[in-house]
């Protein structure tokens, strides 16, 4: 029964977090020990998210729409055990918005793209394991993320805008709740559902992003909060070996978000 449960939780997650921000709330769901190390490798795939419709442009138009359409990021995490129940972490990468959609007040649809550039943050698992054999969890997780993108393509209504600069600023937090069990395989291999609830909050903004249409210069400025911050994560981690674990995760309603990666624990 157990083993049944939790390949249905893979399964559900592998197939919604298709249609489905910071990173994961587990990779690695449990702590590495006291004192002890892991690194992470983490690839987290976004889609979806709707911000609030602050902003404007020099053209006369204000935004009366602006989605996060489309965000990737991929870093390492680096993981210390402070207690048996508790990790620390750092995170280094790259993040890339791949597509946001803005909707000007005169009509105009924008579409644009920044560059691939650096990522990084920090956050904070605790774990709570109780049963006879420690094999049900609960648990506590924290995230930060900031990444400083250049903007590098900006479409309004299908033309092509010119003479493109500067930055997307972008600020995440994340807080989750998270509970589920450990299914021993093997003395070495494991499968670990879980089930929580998170709180994000993403602010997107620019003191000014240039561009030039028509042969005219404008300047685009806005300064957004996401309007959904509450949602639910499902996932599991999958240990191969003794020092080597897999996870999946699937993220939904604050925005819709897929994560994947490994980690190694020293």
């Amino acid at each position: 029964m157990k083993k049944i449960l939790a390949l249905a939780v893979t399964f559900v997650v592998c197939v919604c977090s298709s249609v489905s921000y910071a990173g994961s709330i587990g990779n690695k769901i449990e702590p590495v020990g006291n004192m002890k190390f892991a690194i992470t490798a983490e690839g987290n795939f976004a889609f979806d998210r709707d911000m609030e419709s602050g902003g404007s442009s020099t053209s006369g138009s204000t935004v009366t729409s602006f989605e996060a359409s489309e965000t990737y990021q991929q870093y390492a995490k680096l993981i210390m055990g402070v207690t048996d129940s508790i990790n620390i972490f750092a995170k280094l990468g790259n993040s890339k918005i791949r597509k946001a959609e803005i909707k000007f007040s005169t009509g105009e649809n924008v579409t644009a793209e920044s560059e691939n550039n650096f990522l990084y943050g920090g956050g904070f698992n605790a774990v709570y394991k109780f049963g006879e054999d420690e094999e049900y969890f609960l648990g506590l997780n924290g995230d930060f993320s900031f990444y400083k993108v250049e903007a590098e393509k900006l479409d309004i209504t299908g033309a092509k805008a010119t003479n493109i600069s500067g930055n997307f600023e972008n600020t995440e937090y994340q807080v989750g709740a998270f509970g589920g069990m450990k299914m021993n395989i093997n003395n070495d291999v494991s499968i670990t559902p879980y089930l929580g609830v998170f709180w994000n909050r993403l602010n997107t903004k620019t003191d000014g992003i240039n561009y030039t249409l028509s042969g005219t210069e404008y300047i685009l400025t806005f300064d957004n909060d996401s309007n959904d911050e509450v949602g639910i994560a499902a996932g599991t981690d999958i240990n191969v070996s003794k020092n080597f674990t897999l996870n999946v995760e699937g993220r939904f309603f604050a925005g819709n978000a897929l994560s994947f990666g490994g980690t190694f624990r020293f």
